[in-house]
């Protein structure tokens, strides 16, 4: 019974192995990247919606809000 494992011709060139390690270290990054989209999913969806407000002018003046605050703060 043969228990050789690995042959020559299963083995991969330096140049090879660079290609995968730089493969693999830019889906390291976009994974990552991703996992921060997802993170901040909510909060880039609260800014929407905030943005929405603003613009159909239902949202209170940045001003105002700040006045109001403070007047509470009294």
């Amino acid at each position: 019974m043969d228990t050789k494992l690995v042959s020559n011709s299963s083995r991969i060139s330096v140049e090879s192995y660079s290609q995968l390690v730089e493969r693999i270290d830019r889906l390291e990054k976009l994974v990552l990247k991703l996992i921060e989209i997802a993170e901040n999913r909510e909060d880039v969806q609260i800014m929407r919606e905030a943005e929405i407000e603003y613009r159909s002018g239902d949202a209170v003046a940045f001003e105002d809000l700040v006045a109001e605050i403070l007047a509470e703060e009294e």
